[in-house]
């Protein structure tokens, strides 16, 4: 089924088709989820992951701030197993930030660079759950405050503008 909603096409995440038919998943204890190895906001652990559902200076219109909740709900879906690579997830500790608010706009990145400004002190590793790819300045700003930087950015989005453009670009200094 294709859903049309302003005008574009979207298709709803698996969840959604799920919770329309009535099913609930069912629980073994033998069978980890994954969804259920994230605790809220730990100090220090190995992973944190972060939702920065950014998506309104996309070059074209785009549902995508609703991806880090659908692959936090997707996770449900998946074991913390892996049989072969034999490694369990549940060896590591693992923190979920939440969600970025507003991370769109100058304030927007702001509010990121914030949100990660002391993750690489509190945790080993961070995974962002993007919105689209106007995170990864942001992101680096805010991991990288006191060092020296500079971001590019290559996207594919990029590669279908005819003529160059500045201001559809997501460049900054």
């Amino acid at each position: 089924m294709i859903r049309i909603a302003l005008g574009i096409q979207q298709r709803p995440c698996a969840t959604y088709y799920w919770a329309m038919a009535g099913l609930k998943l069912s629980h073994d204890a033998k069978w980890p989820r994954a969804n259920a190895l994230f605790s809220e906001s730990v100090r220090a652990s190995d992973i944190a992951l972060i939702g920065i559902p950014a998506f309104s200076t996309s070059l074209s219109p785009t549902s995508a701030h609703l991806t880090p909740a659908a692959i936090r709900e997707a996770l449900a879906r998946y074991s913390s197993y892996s049989a072969t690579g034999k490694v369990d997830l549940r060896s590591l500790s693992i923190s979920d930030l939440g969600d970025v608010e507003s991370p769109d706009g100058e304030d927007g990145e702001e509010r990121v660079a914030k949100a990660v400004a002391n993750v690489r002190s509190d945790h080993k590793l961070l995974i962002a759950l993007g919105g689209d790819n106007s995170i990864t300045y942001s992101l680096a700003r805010g991991l990288w405050r006191h060092q020296p930087k500079s971001c590019s950015f290559f996207g594919r989005s990029q590669f279908f503008v005819d003529t160059y453009q500045p201001d559809l670009f997501h460049q900054k200094p």
